[in-house]
């Protein structure tokens, strides 16, 4: 079942599963690092549906570095599909 709102006690729960799982991590690395930035970047989705923008930018952050990679956001305005009657803006984003 997929919540249509965060709930609270749910965010204690699961962001402290995952505060716990870096910690264990960084003790003891016992997975692969792509492993772990995994983890990472699905924790960084979870802070953004609790709200938490500053932790999931600093989540993000850690992994751009990491991985060694720029993410560019833009936007185009088009049509995606043949039978789409008017333009409507989409969310570009490129990779290096």
């Amino acid at each position: 079942m997929i919540l249509d709102r965060p709930v609270k006690s749910l965010a204690e729960l699961t962001i402290g599963s995952y505060t716990a799982y870096e910690a264990a991590y960084r003790q003891q690395p016992s997975l692969s690092l792509t492993h772990f930035i995994a983890v990472k970047l699905e924790f960084s989705n979870v802070l953004l549906f609790y709200y938490k923008y500053t932790e999931a930018e600093k989540s993000m952050e850690m992994c751009k570095q990491v991985l060694n990679v720029e993410i560019e956001y833009t936007g185009k305005l088009g049509r995606r599909t043949k039978f789409q009657q008017f333009d409507t803006a989409q969310l570009v984003v490129k990779l290096e």
